[in-house]
């Protein structure tokens, strides 16, 4: 059964790589008449990719559905952080100000912004910059309450020199904000001096 689902929802991904309302209706028709938690997922996660109305219907009705299990609500979370749709970063933006969301939450916070920064390159590394300020920002936010995590997440700035002059510049001076932060835990301030080398 485990082997039928993973052929099915990699049939289910290339069916809708093109990301049209065809498309849409075809994840969203299993997100419907999914029984189990693994094609419910594959589903969202296929509309979360695509600009279309039943993504949104989607992403409300599984809200509601499981709105009382945080680890679910995790799943929720982390899909709309690896959207690659151009609102993407805004989403996760507003997400932070969602009443699940709070820096006291470690795994919700990994879910959305860690999710953010290792699994959505396309929006992380955009061209204006803004993936790179708000993940330092978050960064710097939660250094105040788990500087472990928070020093985890900004590891995402680590590899800076491997890109290309534009992003490296970009990332290099996000490093910098940080590191000449005042009050910064130990563990953030590490990590941000030694990424600076």
């Amino acid at each position: 059964q485990a082997g039928q689902r993973a052929l099915r929802n990699a049939a289910l991904r290339l069916l809708t790589a093109e990301g049209d309302a065809d498309a849409a209706a075809l994840a969203y028709a299993q997100f419907e008449s999914a029984t189990n938690m693994t094609d419910s997922m594959a589903a969202l996660g296929v509309l979360s990719g695509i600009d279309h109305d039943l993504r949104v219907k989607a992403l409300a009705a599984f809200e509601a559905r499981w709105s009382g299990n945080p680890l679910v609500m995790d799943k929720w979370m982390g899909v709309q952080a690896s959207s690659t749709l151009p609102q993407a970063l805004d989403e996760v933006k507003r997400l932070t100000a969602h009443p699940a969301f709070t820096l006291d939450n470690p795994n919700r916070f990994r879910a959305l912004v860690s999710v953010f920064a290792s699994s959505n390159p396309l929006r992380f590394h955009a061209r204006d910059g803004e993936g790179y300020r708000f993940v330092a920002s978050q960064a710097l936010a939660m250094d105040r309450t788990n500087p472990m995590v928070a020093a985890r997440l900004f590891s995402a700035f680590e590899s800076w020199r491997r890109f290309a002059p534009h992003l490296s510049r970009l990332m290099h001076g996000e490093i910098q904000r940080v590191a000449r932060t005042q009050g910064l835990s130990k563990n953030l301030f590490e990590i941000a001096t030694r990424s600076l080398g």
